[in-house]
């Protein structure tokens, strides 16, 4: 049932849908109705847009006190490169260990507070609840850690280098990105649908993270087919025609990868959550 002009209304949506425009807007309001919102910009600004601020200025104070060719090799173009992986690289890493944490205990706290199995005695299928659950998540992460810094990135830096990448060059750069980003949500909230402890979930979520930064020097096979390298392909790509080397093809691979397993999680979570008793 949904209220308008103080007259109860039948919900009319059927089947996988049915009850997700509730739950959504409850959600949704969860997320933008209070100051969650914007302490959670705040943070992402401190932290992404901050180092690249960090980085930048350092660079300006200490060019004086430098070998004279030292200095000389900190031109423009370098300043340029080291502030642009700086934001790839620490964007990247803060939003994927915030998209775990974040979603941690979205399905836990639900069954273990019983508000799960309360919501879904009512019209409410399964399905929709997780989509409800994921969704403002999805949003709150690309809008509030990912555009909204980029968009100060891209002042930042152009006046601490003097130039910026292409906005075409830096969207492209976005889209790998927003894939890390829903590959660590997506595994977070699976893992809440077969785990009860919030502390295993995160756990292993940040586990896999971290292990990105040893296990492919010594299994490179396996960078293929998990997300551990795309910061280098976003990298390149916000480059876009002043990087050192074209993409090869293969790097495309691991992008596909995370868009399957992104699927795969979507697909385990909702089956697993719907062989959930309550």
């Amino acid at each position: 049932m949904t209220t308008a002009n103080n007259i109860l209304q039948p919900v009319t949506s059927r089947g996988w849908r049915r009850g997700l425009g509730n739950l959504l807007d409850h959600e949704l309001h969860l997320w933008w109705g209070w100051r969650r919102w914007l302490v959670q910009l705040l943070i992402w600004i401190l932290l992404i847009n901050g180092a690249v601020a960090f980085i930048g200025i350092g660079f300006m104070v200490t060019r004086d006190a430098m070998d004279p060719a030292e200095a000389q090799q900190m031109t423009p173009d370098r300043i340029y490169l080291i502030l642009l992986q700086v934001f790839i690289q620490v964007g990247i890493l803060c939003t994927a260990v915030g998209a775990a944490i974040s979603a941690q205990g979205t399905i836990i706290q639900e069954k273990q507070m019983g508000t799960a199995a309360w919501i879904l005695s009512k019209p409410v299928s399964r399905p929709a609840f997780i989509v409800a659950k994921v969704l403002p998540q999805v949003l709150g992460l690309l809008v509030l850690g990912m555009l909204v810094p980029t968009i100060v990135f891209y002042v930042e830096i152009s006046l601490l280098a003097g130039t910026a990448p292409a906005p075409v060059d830096l969207l492209a750069a976005m889209g790998i990105w927003s894939l890390v980003i829903l590959f660590y949500l997506m595994l977070t909230i699976m893992l809440g649908t077969f785990l009860n402890s919030r502390g295993a979930v995160l756990g292993i979520a940040l586990g896999f993270l971290f292990l990105g930064m040893f296990v492919p020097n010594a299994l490179p096979q396996l960078a293929a087919i998990f997300p551990w390298k795309l910061d280098g392909v976003a990298l390149v790509l916000a480059l876009g025609p002043q990087a050192p080397q074209a993409l090869p093809p293969i790097a495309i691979v691991p992008a596909i990868a995370a868009l399957l397993w992104i699927v795969i999680f979507i697909v385990l979570a909702i089956w697993r959550f719907g062989r959930e008793e309550f």
